[in-house]
């Protein structure tokens, strides 16, 4: 993306990889942050020279750019960077409820992205309704990670930071 999660941490003195398979989105992310390093990289394929690298990978509000197909290869890829002991840091939600507002409005949008990429090329992956809370979980888990889920705050009780530790 533009890079504001990955200047947040560089602020905190992590040092900081930001990773993007657009080219446009790194320039924003270049531009932007030019102390920070930048990389061309699809998610599911990351560099083999970063194997067992990182103390943490996070995402910043990229699941929805992923078919659900993808997120255990997603995952995988993660844990493949991570360094033993290393944690896949991400914020996601629980859905809304089946009959709301909300539910209905992100059915409709992500179906109609849905209809747009088997009509238009290329595609433009893009759904609201993917990788909540129980499914990230259950994905994590089962891929050897031990996995911790805490509410963000009162205001947004759907909404959860997920601490996932490789083990």
């Amino acid at each position: 993306g533009t890079g504001a999660g990955a200047r947040g941490l560089a602020q905190r003195g992590a040092e900081v990889w930001g990773v993007d398979s657009s080219a446009g989105m790194l320039r924003v992310a270049e531009e932007r942050n030019p102390e920070l390093r930048w990389r061309k990289a699809d998610a599911l394929h990351l560099p083999s020279d970063w194997e067992a690298r990182f103390d943490v990978v996070t995402s910043f509000g990229a699941f929805g750019h992923f078919e659900r197909d993808d997120m255990r290869r997603l995952i995988s890829e993660a844990r493949r960077v991570l360094a033993d002991g290393g944690r896949f840091v991400f914020v996601t939600a629980s859905p809304p409820p089946r009959l709301s507002l909300s539910y209905a409005m992100a059915a409709s949008f992500d179906g109609i992205m849905r209809l747009r990429n088997a009509l238009w090329k290329p595609r433009f992956v893009m759904y609201y309704l993917q990788f909540f809370v129980d499914e990230a979980r259950s994905e994590l888990e089962s891929l050897g990670f031990t996995v911790h889920t805490v509410p963000l705050n009162k205001l947004h009780p759907r909404l959860f930071a997920v601490v996932a530790t490789a083990c």
